[in-house]
This record gives structure tokens, sequence and C-alpha cells, in this order.
């Protein structure tokens, strides 16, 4: 997935997970670094050495993926044959260890963190067969959720510009690859959501069952969620109640602030201009 955080993830990676063989692990800051340092240092360094630098960097950055060393997953690296050592198995192996942590046994893995859409090129060169979601949410809406929370909160520039750029590197990268990016607007998601996530799955050649949409089954396994602020309302039924949030919750300095800002990007990708 990628985006601009604060629009829609985590319920996407709720939505996926019940729909079964896709396993979403929490956030994780790390996949864009690791793929950087691997080309940065794999010419000098022993795949050992790698592998402890990978996951080393992997349980530092993430939202508590591991509870305590993960010795059998290093152990396991280390033993690859020399046919079998790459940077595409050692992610793989990452992420499908932390599904065996959870009880969960999927036939395919994904990414949730929105700063993907700062590396999708790198990642899409890692894994050829990769497909992205850009999830696009009102840029106003996007704003105002990220004032409340850190590493943004009160700081109206920075958020307005992180949407902006985020969306801009999303489109980008959609125009390179259209084989590869499906762009889902969190408003569509919300309003309809058998009808988006029908159309996701089609698109990742994934099963579509619609009893399992209103599902709360992942969230037992998603313990960074849960008892968070910021994701409260991923843990209840799907509403439309924060569309518009941001336009109607915003004073009206803020709002030409944010016009100022990104008022021509919000026409541009098909949003109404900032109203005072």
């Amino acid at each position: 997935m990628i985006g601009s955080g604060r629009c829609g993830t985590t319920l996407f990676r709720r939505l996926m997970q019940a729909q079964g063989n896709t396993y979403i692990p929490p956030e994780n800051w790390a996949l864009g670094r690791c793929i950087r340092q691997y080309h940065k240092y794999g010419w000098l360094m022993k795949w050992k050495d790698m592998v402890d630098l990978q996951v080393g960097t992997l349980s530092h950055r993430s939202h508590h993926w591991f509870e305590g060393p993960p010795r059998d997953l290093v152990h396991s690296l280390h033993a690859l044959d020399d046919e079998e050592r790459s940077l595409a198995a050692l992610i793989n192996a990452e992420y499908m260890y932390h599904a065996k942590l959870k009880g969960r046994a999927p036939q395919r893995w994904g990414d949730n963190s929105p700063g993907n859409v700062f590396h999708a090129e790198a990642i899409s060169e890692v894994f050829p067969d990769a497909r992205f979601v850009h999830l696009l949410r009102d840029g106003v809406d996007v704003v105002a959720s990220w004032l409340k929370y850190p590493p943004l909160k009160e700081d109206l520039e920075g958020a307005a510009g992180k949407w902006e750029w985020s969306v801009r590197l999303a489109r980008q990268f959609m125009e390179k690859h259209p084989e590869k990016v499906i762009e889902v607007r969190y408003e569509d998601l919300v309003h309809d959501p058998e009808k988006e996530l029908q159309s996701i799955c089609e698109f990742l050649d994934h099963a579509f069952d619609p009893e399992k949409i209103e599902s709360k089954e992942p969230i037992d396994s998603m313990d960074d969620v849960t008892g968070r602020e910021q994701h409260e309302k991923v843990t209840r039924s799907i509403s439309t109640d924060s569309v518009g949030k941001g336009r109607r919750k915003l004073e009206n300095l803020q709002k030409r602030k944010v016009d100022e800002l990104i008022g021509e990007m919000l026409v541009e990708v098909g949003y109404d201009p900032v109203s005072i």
C-alpha cells in the first residue's frame, strides 16, 4: 500500500486480512531502508552479516514486530544455500516469519506503511510481481487528522506538504507502471466497501467474500491498533463519519492556509476546492 498517511491504510489492512490468505503486519517503516542498505553494503558484507543488519533494522524500526530476538529466523537465513540467497528471499522470510508468530499461514503478504510511496520503484525492482494500492484521501481531511498526532501535530504546513508530495509520487509511479497500481479513494471505500474491495481483489487476483467485509477477526492479531487513539475507528464498523471532517472542523484561517498550500492539487486529483 502507498499513500500519504492518515488515508485509510490501517482500515484497508483489516479488510484485506479478513478476506483470508493475506497477512499484513504492523507498519514497519523499514522496507525502503532495508532495500537501500542491501544495495549499498551487499557487495562488501558477508551474507550472515547482511542478515544480522537487515533483521536488526527491522526489529529496531518496526512497531514491536518481535517481542524478543528472532534467533530462529536469523539462523534459518544464515543457513540458506548460496543460490537461495537474495534480498527478496530475505524480506519474504521476515514477513512470513511474523505471520507465523501471529498464528497465520498466508499465501501472500502485504505492507501497509504509507511511506512505501517514497520507495515504490525500489520495491518494484525487488518484487517485480508486486501490486500496489494507492489509497487517496481528501487532503483537507488528511491535514486535519495529521494535526492531532505526532510527528506532524500542529504542523499544518508539514502535513499539507506531505500529502501533496505523497500523492504526486504515487501518481508518477502509477503513470509509469499502470499495470501495477490501482488507485482507491478512501471516500469510495467507506461509502461502498463491497464494490471497492471487490474491484481491488480482482486487481490483486485475490478471492473475495462480501460476507467478510465487516469481520472483526483480524483485529485480534492487530495489537498495534488496539488501544491507540489514532486507530480507534478501525475497530468499529465501517463508517463515513470522517468524510469531510477536515472541512467541517478546521478554522477559517487554517482552511485559507490549506487552500494556499494544496488547493490546486486538491482540484487536480478530483476533490472540491477549499471553501471558507
